[in-house]
């Protein structure tokens, strides 16, 4: 038997467990996994920024590493913002899923499913749309000139 959150929250649950933060599976692997996620971070960020102690400090080198590092310190804010909220997150899916198994009418029920396709697909075009982004700046990142 499929469970109703595998069948709603499919998507979403492959991609909060691949970096951990499925709030209905905590263990000591997830707690690998932000030891992990949290030293990719801290070394990107720093590989980054000691381009400016190593080249030659231009304001076009300086707009081009610093406007990458926002974009990728503003991912890891999010990342820790919900990372620290995890219980409020549980809470609000343990809510979805009661209002869902609250409903009756097969009429709501066909409209929640109709947004539950919607939202798989955004899901899966935002996630496609950042994972095309990611490769296609590290195929043209900046050459750095020393």
């Amino acid at each position: 038997m499929i469970r109703k959150e595998d069948q709603y929250f499919k998507v979403n649950k492959v991609l909060l467990l691949t970096i951990g933060l499925w709030p209905f599976q905590q263990s000591n692997f997830t707690r690998f996994q932000h030891i992990f996620i949290s030293a990719i971070f801290t070394t990107f960020i720093t590989f980054q920024l000691t381009a400016f102690a190593t080249l030659n400090c231009t304001s076009e080198l300086f707009m081009k590493i610093l406007s990458f590092v926002s974009l990728f310190t503003v991912s890891i804010v999010k990342y820790y913002v919900f990372l620290f909220h995890i219980e409020g997150v549980k809470d609000l899916l343990m809510q979805i899923q009661y209002v869902r198994n609250e409903l009756k009418d097969k009429n709501e029920t066909a409209i929640i499913k109709k947004y539950d396709c919607i939202a798989k697909r955004y899901t899966v075009a935002l996630t496609s749309k950042t994972i095309f982004i990611v490769f296609k700046y590290n195929g043209t990142h900046c050459q750095y000139n020393m």
